[in-house]
Parts: C-alpha cells; structure tokens; sequence
C-alpha cells in the first residue's frame, strides 16, 4: 500500500508541478500579447490628442483602462518629454514610469511595462507608457496551486481505498498460504493444503 500511495502522490505531484509550470509561462505570453493590443488600441485613440495637444480628450482615453484591475499606470508623453495625460489606478504606490521611446515590452520581477511610440503617418508624436501589475500571475498560482492540492487529496483517498480493497484480493491467498506451510513445517503433516480462493 506504502509503495502503491509513495507512486500515486510521486506521479501526481510532478504532473501538478509541470501542468503549473507550463500555464504559468504560457498566461505570461498571452497577458504579453494582451498588454501590447492593449497599447496599440489606446495610442490609435490617443493620437488627435497628441497632435493636437488635448489633454481631456487624453485622459479620458487613458481612463478607460479602469476596466483592468491590474493596469497600475498609463501616461502619454509628448515629444518634449512632458506628461500629456495620465492614468493612475485608485490607491497604486508608483505613478508614470520613465518614458521609453523604444516599443518593448520588459517583464519586472513584479510588474510589466509597456512602451509604444504614437505615429501619425511617418511623424512620431509621442509614447504611451502603460504599468502592469503582476500580482494576477501570483493569484493565479495559488488558485490552481489550491486546486491542485485539493485533486491531490481526493486521488490520494480514492488512491488508498482502492488498494486497501484491492489488497486482500492479494495478501490473503499469500496469508493463508504462508500459514499452510508453516502448519506444514511444524507439525510434519504434508497433507495440509492451502484453502482455495
């Protein structure tokens, strides 16, 4: 039962461990992608504010990054380097970060940032900047790791009620076995046989 559990939890445990690995590397890719729509579909929004030097029409397109819980920061900047607009999630410790103007996406080791130039035709008006938190990563580890925890136990049971039924259907013929032979060696009397199961 031992070596029959020990293989179970072994198997599921590093099944759980790389099903873990590969969605947490995989969600990385996807909210990558995401994040860079993300900016491309704000600065293609942004750029008559840009041009023409509007904050509220701005901000206003800044603002409706409010529906991702985890956007922490957007700023636009003009070609001087100033802040046109920007957004900043209600109770965020950090503000605006520094303006890139290369369009890269650089993962932090607890969040994302995304710069992405704003172009009308082939004239560069500025760049969005937009902070990502990536605490979604982490609650998303813990959720399946939970979940994981929890399938591990109930395969564990289910692991060690099959075994303790299927177990008799192994050890009591070996049981009743092992006492013929030793009635067999005690007494001397070889016509002593193993019951039939």
């Amino acid at each position: 039962m031992l070596i029959i559990m020990a293989t179970t939890a072994a198997a599921m445990i590093f099944s759980s461990v790389g099903i873990l690995t590969f969605d947490s590397y995989l969600f990385r890719e996807n909210l990558g992608r995401d994040l860079s729509a993300l900016a491309r579909i704000v600065a293609d929004n942004s750029t008559a504010s840009l041009a023409y030097g509007d904050p509220k029409t701005a901000a206003e397109a800044l603002n409706a990054l409010r529906a991702r819980d985890h956007i922490v920061a957007a700023c636009l900047y003009q070609m001087d380097g100033t802040v046109l607009a920007r957004y900043v999630h209600p109770g965020a410790k950090q503000g605006c970060p520094p303006e890139d103007r290369s369009d890269k996406l650089r993962f932090g080791s607890s969040e994302a940032t995304v710069s992405y130039s704003i172009f009308i035709g082939a004239k560069r008006y500025g760049t969005l900047m937009l902070l990502y938190d990536l605490a979604e990563i982490t609650e998303r580890r813990q959720l399946y790791g939970t979940m994981v925890i929890a399938v591990l136990l109930v395969s564990g049971l289910i692991a060690f009620w099959l075994s303790s039924n299927l177990r008799a259907l192994i050890s009591d013929p070996i049981s009743q076995l092992v006492e013929a032979t030793t009635s067999v060696s005690e007494t001397g009397d070889y016509s002593i046989r193993a019951g039939k199961i």
